[in-house]
Formats: structure tokens, C-alpha cells, sequence
């Protein structure tokens, strides 16, 4: 049976979404530049261009930030539809918890249509200040147990930022897969 390839360059917009003070912005620069603290205030109109290379396929990410769901409402058609998004919270911040469902289901409604595969992850934030942890374990894993894919990260110490984004692009591949896939053939991801 043929291997199926991806275009040589694939282009991903990452929509990066959550109250403010969870990170975005130190995610998106931790990611592309490998620094912390990000000095970058949220800007509903910024984009980071990163090209890199994951499991041998070129990409270029194309991530943008969004805090409140007035930015969210102001996505129209003529602006790129994401292909991912990720949704941020702090286990330090109870209430960023509380609005991630809201959120996901804003998200999951508004941009759904958009793309049939939207892989929507969740990231908590700030596993380095356990001593402050506001958002109990056992929330977050029954929010695991519903299928939904929830990445526990730490920007400030580096811990687990790639495996994010490493996450969404294989999301990607399998939806990129199942659309040039043959009748009855299986699809798989070689890395």
C-alpha cells in the first residue's frame, strides 16, 4: 500500500485562548523563542509566525491569542479560521478553570462549522506552583475523563510546552490523513 505524505509545507493557525494572566502570551514566546517571562502584552490583532520542523514535516504555526470572547465574536470569515485551538488555564486561578467550559462550547459552536476536526486542547497552567494550586487534580482529570485531550504544562519551567503543540499538529495529521485516505484503507502516522 502507497504512504500517504503531507504537503512538503503545511500552514496551522493555533487560536491560543484564555482569561488573562494564564500564560498565553509566555506559552506563544516560551514556544517560538524559548523565554520566559514574556514581556508581550495580549493583542487581539497579533500573530507569531514560527516555521519548524516536527516529525520530519515542515511547518509554519501561525498562533494567535485571544482573551475575552468579545475577540472571540469579532473571528469573521475573512479572517483566517483557525485549524487548532487551545484553550489555557491556571491551576493556580479557580475562576479560569470555571470559564474553560465556557470557553470550549463558545469555541466548539462559533468555529465547529468552520472545520469538522477542530482539535481543541486544553492546557493547565503553572503545575511549578502546586503550592498554589487553586484547581483541584481530581477536576481536572474527570474534565480528562470526558475524552477531551488536557495537557498539564509549565511555562516558566519549560515542562511540557512542545508536547502541546506536538499534540495539535498529530491531531492534524490524522485529519489531514483521513481526508486523502482511500476507501477502506487505513491511515496511519509514521514518526
Amino acid at each position: 500500500m502507497p504512504k500517504h505524505r503531507l504537503p512538503a509545507t503545511s500552514e496551522y493557525r493555533i487560536l491560543v485562548v484564555g482569561e488573562t494572566c494564564v500564560g498565553k502570551s509566555s506559552f506563544i514566546t516560551r514556544y517560538v523563542r524559548n523565554e520566559f517571562p514574556s514581556h508581550r502584552r495580549a493583542n487581539d490583532e497579533s500573530t507569531t509566525r514560527y516555521q519548524t520542523i516536527i516529525d520530519g514535516y515542515d511547518y509554519t504555526l501561525l498562533f494567535r491569542e485571544i482573551t475575552t470572547t468579545y475577540e472571540l465574536d469579532k473571528l469573521t470569515l475573512s479572517d483566517a479560521i483557525p485549524t487548532a485551538c487551545l484553550i489555557l488555564f491556571s491551576i493556580t486561578d479557580e475562576e479560569s478553570f470555571l470559564n474553560l467550559k465556557f470557553f470550549y462550547e463558545t469555541i466548539r459552536l462559533k468555529l465547529s462549522y468552520q472545520s469538522k476536526h477542530l482539535p481543541i486542547l486544553i492546557v493547565a497552567n503553572k503545575i511549578d506552583l502546586e503550592h498554589e494550586r487553586a484547581v483541584s487534580q481530581a477536576a481536572i482529570d474527570q474534565f480528562k475523563s470526558t475524552g477531551i485531550d488536557v495537557y498539564e504544562i509549565s511555562v516558566k519551567g519549560n515542562v511540557g510546552i512542545g508536547d502541546v503543540v506536538c499534540g495539535a499538529i498529530k491531531h492534524l495529521q490524522y485529519d489531514n490523513l483521513e481526508k486523502i485516505k482511500p476507501p477502506n484503507a487505513c491511515a496511519c502516522i509514521i514518526t
